[in-house]
């Protein structure tokens, strides 16, 4: 073809002193007839061509035409060019101009299809402005913007393209594209309003269908949902997967009505369309109608740590990174971060995703699990406790519509997004009853949003970890009505005065927490008092921070009057004007608290305080390993069990832990000093070292040593001498070691 056409255009060049300009655009004309775009193009761009075209068929009728060759010719940004002279050119013909913004339309769009063929959907987006800023008048542009923005998951901006272009035209793929977007967002009413006016405009969009019908079974409307999936199944030429959505649909729809039977049957039919793997949505299935045992066996156990993860290797390094933490679940409460790589659980090496589920899934809710991470180049250990798949299933989307029916509630609210329950481990084990007579402040500020005042990095993350012990049933115990959390712009003064004046009075015990900036207080240029600084502090001048902060010394009179049994005070600030404080305008950097001072210095028996540094020392915050205030790291270690081998940790115990530990990070991490300083002395518990606490729970014990034999890990002599020991006073290692879950059930199986 080349080489005919290299003849072709030589022949042209040896007879061109004989070819009139019109008669090149004619020989450009056959040539686009016959179907060969390059060589009329190669007419139509010549120079004599060009300046003679509004002689031969006029101006913008020969760009019109030269439009027509480029677009043929997969060459649509020229193409456009052509368009776009050729109106500038003010054709005299309406349909010629017309013609040509259709032109344009067509290459535009045909360009969209090369971007979306290779997923370039951010390039979609970008072309498509450049398309509407062209020619507004074109809704297909609106559309394509939002399939950009719907493929990138980004609904809101999705949403608004779809509405702007249904705004202009009613049209059925725009309208489905809106549905889909709400959909993706959980709002089915809307989803399902939008899937109605689609179908409206063309029946046959078997893609409306199946959102209307999916839209249906969220909102509980599954007599409605049932007809949506019927009438897809009805549908000629669907493929296989959708074939498997309507079977899937009217199975969900089915057990949401109450049939199960006839649901559990509809799985099989959906899995003879296309082959999956339908165990966890029978266990799913078999949860929402209340068989967990069943959902239990299909499923392959209850444990669940509260992570979703990809397959991951590089080089000999194999596990599964860690690509979004469960709010409130295991792994989030035990540290682990979004991009840890995960290697191990128990000392099991993991070689993927699968393996990785497989692993979680036959753990003991409960009970303590190891894994052993990556982060940042850096192998770690981190131990959690295992979560009972309960809460995984109770906020699985399927499941949600038919719980919330057995309630009597709706299944979801279109205005809002579904709320997700915090965390509670869920076992059989007996946790300790909850302490109603304590009472606790928590409070932690990182000033985001102030631009006046350092924002601090952990100081709100390392709070909601100190709340979520004190109210774990399994450690502080503390009824959540009985803990006053303050994060962020919630922790005003006034809040914070009022959650620290109900400690006066409280006859129990008191436990206070803060973690944020702290300021010096001067009088004649010496050191006189300290504040806490709440998110609304006013910091223009040392007056207004007075009149705006928490006095060190209120706090300290609030403690000495105060008739509770016991009360602890565990302060992360510091009052140097550097590190966790800051000045005031005006004010001057000054010495720290002192420890011998009288402003901490508490009256009366069972009270402390406990504050994060000394003289003219910073309090600090590690970005690199601890994620976390280095104070506030250790004393959320010591409330876990860390600071001593009883059952109880009292306060005397959590600060010998803090001033052992803390000097020691801040050396190895930044290279200063920060000794803690402790005002008081007490022996009340604080929280409860689980892990102690159940090897002295037998029936506990044994309920572990039970399902070690039945996964054949023990042999039968060996759980009759286990349970023995379990009876007297003083175990051995290694039964401690098994039951602390310092090592798994094969090894125990193995070693005792």
């Amino acid at each position: 073809m080349k080489r005919h056409l290299f003849f072709y255009l030589l022949f042209v060049l040896l007879i061109s002193s004989c070819i009139s300009p019109s008669g090149y655009w004619l020989e450009g004309k056959s040539a686009y007839d016959r179907g060969q775009y390059g060589l009329a193009i190669s007419y139509w761009t010549m120079p004599e061509v060009v300046s003679y075209s509004p002689n031969i068929a006029g101006y913008s009728n020969h760009y019109r035409w030269l439009g027509h060759a480029y677009y043929r010719n997969k060459d649509y940004r020229k193409s456009i060019e052509s368009y776009k002279k050729a109106i500038e050119h003010r054709p005299q013909r309406v349909e010629l101009e017309r013609e040509c913004w259709d032109g344009i339309r067509d290459a535009y769009v045909a360009q969209f299809e090369e971007l979306r063929n290779s997923k370039q959907f951010s390039a979609i987006i970008t072309l498509m402005k450049e398309a509407i800023a062209v020619d507004p008048k074109q809704p297909v542009f609106l559309t394509n913007i939002g399939y950009g923005h719907y493929q990138l998951g980004q609904y809101d901006d999705a949403i608004e393209y779809f509405k702007r272009s249904v705004e202009m035209k009613d049209d059925g793929t725009a309208y489905g594209n809106l549905g889909w977007s709400y959909y993706n967002k959980n709002k089915y009413e809307e989803a399902a309003k939008n899937f109605n006016k689609a179908l409206q405009l063309d029946s046959k969009l078997t893609y409306a269908i199946t959102g209307r019908g999916w839209s249906n079974y969220f909102i509980g409307n599954f007599e409605e949902a049932l007809k949506d999936f019927n009438k897809l199944l009805e549908t000629a030429n669907i493929d296989k997967e959708t074939i498997q959505s309507g079977y899937r649909g009217k199975a969900w729809s089915y057990l949401g009505m109450g049939d199960a039977e006839t649901a559990f049957g509809l799985i099989k039919k959906a899995k003879e369309a296309q082959q999956y793997d339908s165990s966890y949505e029978l266990s799913m299935m078999y949860y929402a109608i209340g068989d967990k045992e069943r959902a239990w066996q299909f499923r392959g156990g209850k444990g669940m740590v509260g992570v979703n993860s990809k397959s991951y290797s590089k080089g000999t390094v194999f596990g599964v990174e860690v690509d979004a933490v469960t709010k409130g679940g295991p792994a989030e409460s035990a540290g682990i971060m979004k991009g840890d790589i995960i290697l191990s659980l128990n000392n099991e090496a993991i070689k993927d995703d699968g393996d990785f589920f497989n692993k979680v899934k036959v753990l003991t809710p409960g009970l303590m699990a190891t894994m052993r991470i990556i982060r940042e180049g850096v192998e770690k250990d981190i131990r959690l406790r295992v979560g009972s798949a309960e809460m995984r299933m109770d906020v699985e989307e399927l499941v949600i519509p038919i719980l919330s029916k057995k309630k009597g509630g709706r299944a979801y609210a279109s205005s809002a997004p579904q709320q997700r329950p915090s965390f509670r481990t869920q076992t059989d084990d007996k946790s300790a009853p909850l302490r109603t007579d304590t009472y606790a402040v928590i409070i932690g500020i990182d000033y985001k949003g102030r631009q006046d005042i350092p924002n601090l990095q952990f100081a709100s993350s390392d709070a909601k970890k100190v709340y979520d012990i004190f109210t774990d049933p399994y450690y502080g115990g503390v009824p959540q009505e009985n803990v006053m959390l303050l994060l962020n712009e919630k922790a005003t003064r006034n809040e914070m005065v009022a959650a620290l004046r109900k400690a006066k009075n409280w006859d129990g015990y008191v436990y206070v927490y803060y973690s944020g900036h702290g300021a010096p207080k001067t009088k004649d240029d010496k050191f006189s008092d300290g504040f806490l600084v709440p998110y609304d502090a006013v910091v223009t001048d040392p007056e207004a921070m007075e009149d705006t902060s928490i006095k060190i010394s209120y706090l300290k009179e609030l403690v000495d009057s105060s008739q509770a049994k016991g009360v602890m005070v565990a302060l992360d600030a510091c009052f140097t004007g550097g590190g966790k404080s800051i000045i005031p305008k005006g004010g001057k950097p000054l010495v720290g608290m002192m420890a011998s001072s009288e402003l901490i210095k508490v009256q009366g028996q069972q009270k402390v305080i406990i504050t994060s540094s000394a003289v003219n020392q910073q309090s600090w915050e590690d970005e690199t390993e601890l994620k976390s205030g280095i104070f506030s790291h250790y004393f959320i270690e010591s409330l876990t069990g860390r600071s001593n081998k009883d059952v109880w940790n009292s306060v005397d115990d959590i600060a010998r832990y803090i001033k052992e530990n803390v000097p020691k990070a801040v050396r190895k991490l930044k290279g200063v000093e920060q000794i803690p300083q402790i005002s008081g002395t007490g022996n009340f518990p604080v929280t409860r070292n689980w892990e102690r606490a159940k090897i002295m729970h037998v029936d506990i014990a044994k309920s572990k040593l039970k399902a070690a034999f039945e996964k054949g890990l023990i042999t039968a002599e060996q759980l009759s001498k286990s349970v023995d020991e379990l009876k007297a006073s003083v175990k051995s290692k290694m039964l401690e070691a098994f039951l602390e879950g310092k090592i798994d059930e094969r090894k125990f199986g193995e070693l005792y």
